[in-house]
């Protein structure tokens, strides 16, 4: 697999916005059209301190991730079975942004309560989290970028992720939490690939005058098939074979 960043681009904001972006690789993941695990989008309008939503997971052996983006800044910590991967401060902007994942895979399935808590100031924001469904055993490999982000100004920010190489065939998650303003923050996720992955948000949480939080998902194309040239991955070339020459018999009288 060619290396590759991602990017996240953010839309319809107004001046001083963040963001952060965080890929994972997993692999023994189901392709993108088979991703119909739960879903929670839940915008918490009124401060809280309880930033924590129910799921309804689906298949055993799956895993929940999310993104979270909220106002104050505050020191949070994972809610029960919920483990942080990101928590990252701006106080540019006085925002954080958190993506986390279900502290291990699916046990038995139905409903389950993940999201942080915060020990700060009561704030409220957007939560988003997503079922990714295995279709063997589902693994992180180590290829996923460290994450990102970015403070700065303007109509439109972008943030982009150290190159990196997942294994063929691995699906990418994307966690994006994203600062906000008066009108419906927007979010594009692309890769620098001459023919782009195929991302797909598979939840949001993008209330008018509020922050984003999503996830995304992409699949990395499969490996071609064994023994197949670079020239013969689309087609397969005969071997010349040549004609035999069968000698004529002797002239006699």
């Amino acid at each position: 697999m060619t290396t590759l960043t991602v990017t996240a681009t953010q839309g319809g904001l107004g001046a001083s916005q963040g963001m952060a972006l965080r890929v994972f690789v997993l692999t023994g993941a189901k392709p993108v059209a088979s991703q119909t695990g739960g879903v929670n989008s839940t915008n918490f309008a009124t401060t809280t301190t309880n930033f924590t939503a129910s799921i309804t997971t689906t298949q055993t052996g799956s895993r929940v991730y999310g993104a979270i983006s909220h106002s104050p800044q505050s020191t949070d910590s994972g809610a029960a079975a919920t483990t942080i991967a990101d928590n990252i401060n701006d106080s540019v902007n006085g925002e954080e942004y958190v993506t986390y994942k279900a502290t291990s895979v699916t046990g038995t399935p139905g409903a389950t309560t993940l999201g942080i808590t915060l020990s700060g100031t009561a704030a409220g924001g957007p939560l988003a989290m997503a079922e990714i469904l295995t279709s063997g055993t589902l693994a992180e490999d180590a290829s996923g970028p460290a994450a990102v982000s970015v403070l700065g100004s303007g109509s439109t920010l972008t943030v982009t992720t150290a190159s990196f190489s997942p294994p063929a065939g691995s699906l990418l998650v994307a966690l994006v939490p994203s600062n906000g303003g008066a009108s419906q923050v927007t979010m594009t996720v692309t890769d620098n690939l001459g023919t782009h992955l195929n991302w797909h948000e598979q939840v949001k949480t993008n209330v008018a005058g509020n922050d984003y939080a999503g996830v995304w998902i992409a699949d990395v194309p499969g490996a071609a098939p064994a023994g197949l040239l670079p020239q013969q991955e689309h087609r397969r070339v005969p071997l010349y074979v040549p004609h035999h020459h069968h000698p004529q018999p002797a002239y006699t009288r």
